[in-house]
């Protein structure tokens, strides 16, 4: 997948509303509400590449959120060590991907 098909996926403004919106809501502790945000843009991108990795890794994110929210610290290393595997192929791809450096987001 090129730059060019990344841009084409999420520069629309509705894709960016929706990118955007899952980090605002993320960053403010509704992990379930980023969750169905992302999610819309996975299933749009066809659920299968890189960018749809990259999502999914975002909605695995969400998911350990929630599950640190309930009190389940298995949970929570469940969902995030998914999201570092799904990660990691994305860096091996491409490691600077829509703005972020994915090395950097796996070892936070």
């Amino acid at each position: 997948m090129t730059e060019n098909d990344i841009k084409r996926i999420v520069s629309s403004t509705v894709a960016e509303t929706l990118l955007t919106l899952g980090i605002d809501l993320f960053n403010a502790g509704y992990y379930w509400e980023s969750h169905v945000s992302w999610e819309s843009l996975w299933v749009a991108c066809g659920r299968k590449g890189v960018v749809a990795d990259f999502l999914k890794g975002l909605i695995k994110l969400a998911a350990a959120g929630v599950k640190a929210l309930e009190g389940k610290p298995a949970g929570v290393k469940s969902h995030s060590g998914r999201t570092a595997e799904l990660w990691r192929g994305v860096a091996a791809e491409q490691e600077l991907f829509m703005g972020f450096r994915v090395s950097e987001l796996i070892g936070v």
